[in-house]
């Protein structure tokens, strides 16, 4: 007896250890779990073997990449992506998750996706630090890169919609905004 993930080819054989050990109903939810929790590593070790092309800003977010061929853009950039070329590995990007670096991989590759993850830890620094001195500005744009963490796994979660994405950009300006007056009072 197996479990997958979707309908894809990743499976747990519930026969074997660990799951041999518990019972059917306990392996099921214990390999559902796992693969709840894992596929998004999966997603991302297939696009780590696949060669970065540029798709100019927008393939970080299906929102975007909507909008951008509605426009009248050429669709077939999004074949560039790393998280569509994963279709190729029956590892759609409509359907699995694939982390939030797979996704920023396809605008500024892996090591853009590193030089952004260190980016956005200094980002969540400094909102907490202002979040401790009182600015709620600073806490809101603290949630929001709390959750693009949280799901930092999973997906790219903030820039997956419309509202989030609109959410992140507006707290974002009106935190640094907030910044530079105090900075601009502080000084005089």
């Amino acid at each position: 007896m197996a479990t997958c993930i979707g309908y894809s080819r990743i499976c747990a054989d519930l026969t074997k250890t660990p799951y041999a050990a518990m019972s059917d109903d306990m392996a099921f939810g214990a390999a559902a779990i796992t693969g709840y929790l894992a596929q998004g590593y999966y997603g991302l070790s297939l696009a780590g073997e696949k060669t970065p092309m540029p798709t100019f800003g927008i393939g970080h977010s299906p929102p975007l990449a909507a909008l951008y061929v509605n426009l009248g853009g050429d669709e077939s950039w999004a074949n560039r992506t790393l998280t569509y070329r994963n279709r190729i590995d029956a590892w759609s990007d409509e359907t699995q998750w694939s982390t939030m670096w797979a996704w920023i991989a396809n605008d500024i590759g892996f090591t853009g996706a590193l030089i952004f993850t260190i980016a956005l830890g200094w980002l969540w620094g400094k909102t907490w630090i202002d979040t401790l001195a009182g600015d709620l500005r600073a806490a809101v744009l603290f949630c929001l890169v709390m959750m693009t963490i949280f799901y930092a796994p999973a997906n790219f979660q903030l820039t997956s919609t419309f509202e989030g994405y609109a959410t992140l950009l507006w707290w974002l300006g009106v935190w640094t905004w907030g910044r530079s007056r105090r900075t601009a009072y502080a000084s005089s």
